[in-house]
């Protein structure tokens, strides 16, 4: 025990230190938009030890399973929050960007257009047309006599929380417009035609099942039945035509602009589980839906694609084309969504502003937007164009395809493309335009001379501009602008922006500021050079990867070739392309406990030298791809890979069975295995991951902190005069001595001053094992795991999809038994009253209700798991193919 007055030097100083690192985590937070919480600076553990909410549980779920009780033990809390909800978007993960930079509002103010009729919208999370005018950083181009605004990063969330309107605001509807840039007749790309060619085989050939057996199966079957009709009868009871309802609350939200989400989601489940009276009630509620109007401002082109052109067209094709009204609506709401591609290179705005006086104004895709946003409308809109025999909704999305193909060898990864694509076709970086990386300042190449008046070269080239107060105050702002960011400005939003990582930055530019000074879009400074998809301008460092962001764009290109009855080669090509890179670059086994040969695939970093860099990580939104490598191995007969898909599907199946709960984690790090052939489990490895520091921490130096510290006492003083003295022959230079530390007759008894200091207890540091397991408590490591980055289960289907893909390829029942596992383990902890819901933690057996049921919950998971246990001939591999939200579409010979 050390006394503290001896230290109190580095008592201030530490005081300091911890003051200044607040004001600095503080500050730095405001550039990020980063939180650091206290636990998180309290030590290696606490982020993910939290304890349990104490809030009343529920009473524990008992289910019945077919030769056994299932009666979970454990005991789900549910807690009703006032929170914002997370973003939990279907297939993507991190989409949406929304960092707007106050000092580039600023700077665009003297290019504002004048304000358009107000929006009775009441979004706080989106502007309104008036707002999108007047705040918007969209940039005014001109692209043959048309005024462009810019979507720049494009701004928007999949999913959006916003209150309906109150009953006095009348609604506002979308209203068809003239296009600013349309598809002349003669270039519409058409659908191929011709006799669909023979593609090899999917699924099994499949035996007669044993009597036995098929009465197993069916009352699994049942159980998975009865699991959605207690979600579904919760929905119907209190969200109907709602988008979501909250199960543990029996209330309802609004995510998905209002349409009626989940019962759109769950309609071609319905009919797949013979529950004919309710798919009937829903198809006639689906008339209710008005696709013309939203309480957003914004329509999620992605989001919106999947799940409801999806569903419609899907519960269509399922139930045998007799429900006319499911295609009326698909038309309805694909009408309305075409008018995002209406940009000059057609490729769409992602999050489409629908409002008649938004709408109007021409715009351009965004310079960052999500590759898999982009990359995945091609499924639903090629199936649309396929029944209603218009080309224009083939064409819309093939002109994507067409600019990906060309792109794909190109890219810092060929074969693959990164997460985040400027799709807006327009390169500013030509000659008259100002471009600049932020906080990479660069100087503009369109300067104004230091005077007053523009400099010869200048004036010839912009025309007489007069010289009124407005614009000389714009050309003072813009004189200002350039001079600063031709030199090093060290100020505050500079320092902001350091803590941005590279490939986060915001695309700034003065171009509407110029556009001011000179009156408007001229030749040469307003206009950009046209160029394809291509990575955004400045990234350092690009991700690649199957996971979030980027999955869909893959899993659609085999499923987009069978659509077409093989009829276009194009997505073969690309399909083959990218697999050869994904499994050169992306996977990697990882290390477990049972050395079992598993397969995960992980994101890929390309910096800007072309270094690759592979990171550990295994989360939920990767596990489709098992399931797409497997049928990629069926139809393009590439045989070696069904094992690669059988692997993969492996590694998520071993994640769901790793943990306390029996679910597998949104995101974690897994250890990696040096050699991919031959990797039995070595824990020493496994604690150097978790302890990648302890000899630095052991070193001798260390281990002699205490010592070291008891030299200060010269810089000191006298330190105790009750019980030590320090001295110091001045002449001598003479070491200090520690004396009688506990009274003597020579120095009299402790004083009480010190007996009543407080005490400093100096502990070693903890040894190599200690940490070790004290980190593998604190955050309930699974061993193989190194890191748990989202402890969330929000009811995902991923790793069902592939273990029921796997089933129907092979025939193997281990699927449907590992299958059944993870069904059992879900019910368990996600039953609420009303549905099931996402849990907060799936590393304790007491998990927090979440309170929140995506829709994709009945259209995707619950479906996986029926399908897993039905006849093998409902929903047929070889006859169908499922969009990224599980609805299956007719193959071209099914079709009349």
């Amino acid at each position: 025990m050390l006394r503290v007055r001896r230290y109190r030097i580095f008592l201030v100083l530490a005081i300091l230190t911890v003051v200044g690192l607040y004001h600095f985590l503080d500050f730095s937070s405001h550039g990020t938009g980063s939180v650091i919480s206290v636990d998180t600076l309290k030590g290696f553990g606490s982020a993910s030890s939290q304890s349990p909410s104490q809030s009343p549980p529920q009473s524990p779920v008992k289910e019945e399973f077919p030769g056994e009780i299932f009666d979970s033990t454990t005991t789900p809390t549910s807690t009703h929050s006032s929170e914002s909800p997370t973003d939990t978007s279907s297939r993507l993960s991190d989409a949406s960007v929304e960092d707007e930079e106050s000092d580039h509002n600023t700077l665009i103010a003297a290019s504002t257009p004048p304000p358009l009729p107000v929006s009775t919208n009441s979004d706080t999370s989106h502007p309104t047309a008036t707002e999108a005018a007047t705040a918007s950083p969209s940039l005014k181009a001109s692209f043959n006599g048309v005024n462009i605004y810019d979507a720049e990063e494009e701004k928007g969330k999949g999913r959006v929380e916003i209150e309906s309107l109150e009953s006095s605001q009348a609604p506002i509807h979308w209203t068809q417009l003239p296009e600013h840039f349309p598809v002349p007749s003669e270039s519409v790309i058409p659908l191929p035609t011709g006799k669909p060619k023979a593609i090899p085989r999917i699924q099994h050939e499949f035996a007669e099942e044993p009597a036995a057996a098929k009465a197993g199966r069916e009352a699994k079957l049942d159980i998975v039945r009865k699991s959605f009709l207690h979600a579904w009868t919760g929905y119907k009871e209190n969200a109907w035509l709602e988008d979501e309802l909250r199960p543990v609350s029996g209330s309802s939200r609004d995510p998905f602009c209002g349409w009626a989400a989940t019962l759109v989601d769950s309609l071609d489940t319905l009919w797949i589980m013979g529950l004919k009276d309710d798919f009937k009630e829903a198809v006639k509620a689906v008339n209710e839906i008005d696709f013309t109007t939203t309480i957003r401002s914004d329509i999620p082109m992605f989001e919106t694609t999947i799940r409801y052109l999806g569903g419609l067209l899907a519960a269509y094709d399922v139930s045998g084309q007799q429900h006319r009204n499911l295609l009326d609506k698909a038309v309805e709401l694909a009408e309305i969504l075409m008018g995002a591609f209406d940009t000059p290179n057609r490729m769409p705005v992602l999050y489409y502003r629908w409002e008649p006086s938004s709408a109007a104004r021409a715009r351009r895709a965004g310079t960052r937007v999500v590759v898999a946003e982009i990359g995945s409308l091609s499924v639903e809109f090629t199936r649309l164009a396929q029944l209603t025999k218009e080309a224009r909704y083939y064409d819309a999305v093939a002109r994507i395809t067409n600019e990906f193909e060309a792109w794909q060898d190109h890219t810092a990864l060929p074969g693959m493309w990164p997460v985040y694509v400027d799709a807006s076709g327009c390169n500013r970086s030509s000659e008259g335009t100002a471009p600049f990386t932020f906080p990479s300042y660069t100087k503009p190449i369109v300067k104004p001379s230091s005077t007053s008046a523009a400099s010869p070269a200048t004036s010839s080239k912009l025309g007489s501009i007069s010289e009124d107060t407005e614009l000389q105050s714009a050309r003072q702002q813009l004189q200002h602008s350039t001079e600063s960011l031709s030199s090093e400005p060290k100020n505050k939003r500079q320092l902001d922006g350091a803590h941005v990582r590279p490939e986060d930055r915001k695309q700034v530019t003065l171009q509407p500021l110029i556009s001011a000074v000179t009156g408007g879009a001229v030749s040469g400074i307003t206009d950009c050079e046209p160029q394809g998809v291509t990575s955004p301008t400045g990234n350092q460092r690009q991700e690649f990867t199957l996971g979030g962001r980027s999955d869909s764009l893959y899993e659609y290109l085999p499923k987009q070739y069978m659509l077409l009855g093989g009829l276009n080669d194009q997505y073969k090509a690309m399909y083959e392309s990218s697999v050869e890179a994904v499994k050169k670059h992306t996977l990697f086994r990882p290390m477990t406990p049972q050395g079992a040969d598993l397969l995960m695939t992980g994101p890929v970093s390309v910096d800007h030298q072309g270094n690759i860099t592979l990171g550990p990580e295994g989360g939920h939104l990767t596990c489709f791809a098992g399931g797409m490598i497997a049928i990629g191995s069926k139809i393009f007969n590439r045989p070696d890979e069904l094992q690669i898909g059988s692997k993969l599907t492996d590694g998520c199946v071993w994640a769901y069975e790793s943990t306390k709960t029996g679910i597998m984690p949104e995101l974690f790090d897994a250890m990696m295995c040096k050699d991919a052939k031959k990797c039995p489990w070595n824990e020493t490895a496994y604690w150097e991951q978790l302890d990648p520091h302890h000899r630095f921490r052991q070193s001798p130096e260390q281990q002699n902190l205490a010592r070291r510290q008891l030299d200060v006492d010269t810089a000191v003083g006298d330190i105790d005069k009750g019980n030590a003295t320090a001295t110091m022959d001045e002449d001598t230079e003479q070491e200090p001595s520690l004396k009688n530390s506990q009274g003597s007759a020579d120095t009299g008894p402790v004083p009480p001053s010190a007996i009543d200091s407080p005490m400093l207890d100096v502990k070693p540091p903890p040894t190599h094992e200690e940490f070790v397991k004290g980190r593998i408590a604190d955050e309930r490591l699974p061993p193989g795991m190194v890191q748990i980055k989202d402890r969330r289960y929000i009811l995902r289907p991923e790793a069902i999809e592939s273990v029921f893909i796997m089933y129907r390829i092979t025939g193997d029942d281990y699927w449907r038994e590992k299958g059944w596992e993870m069904f059992k383990a879900i019910q368990a902890y996600t039953r609420a009253e009303f549905g099931n819901s996402a849990i907060n933690d799936i590393t304790t057996e007491t998990p927090i209700l979440k309170d929140e049921m995506e829709s994709f919950w009945l259209g995707e998971t619950l479906k996986y798991f029926y399908l897993l246990f039905s006849d093998p001939d409902v929903i047929n591999l070889d006859a169908y193919v499922f969009n990224t939200e599980a609805h299956p579409f007719n193959r071209p010979h099914l079709d009349k």
